[in-house]
């Protein structure tokens, strides 16, 4: 999990972000994990062990997202999974 959650352990560092895409407008109304995101299953069933890490578990893309400032994350305190 810790590979995960460092950018690592995957493929590559840009394997998430080059193989989802979906027009999600301002993100206020898509849910980060219960949305199908690829091939019509949600984050949460496919990646099960993250979901269960997370504090947040309905929410939205721009909440998710709004954290990212120029491609890096910015940690903003605890409680936002």
């Amino acid at each position: 999990m810790n590979n995960i959650r460092m950018g690592s352990g995957l493929l590559d560092d840009r394997w998430l972000l080059d193989n989802i895409s979906r027009q999600v407008g301002d993100g206020a109304s898509s849910l980060f994990w219960k949305d199908p995101w690829l091939d019509g299953v949600s984050l949460d069933a496919r990646y099960a062990k993250l979901f269960d890490l997370a504090v947040i578990k309905f929410a939205t893309v721009l909440r998710k997202c709004s954290h990212w400032v120029g491609g890096l994350m910015v940690r903003r305190g605890s409680g936002e999974g």
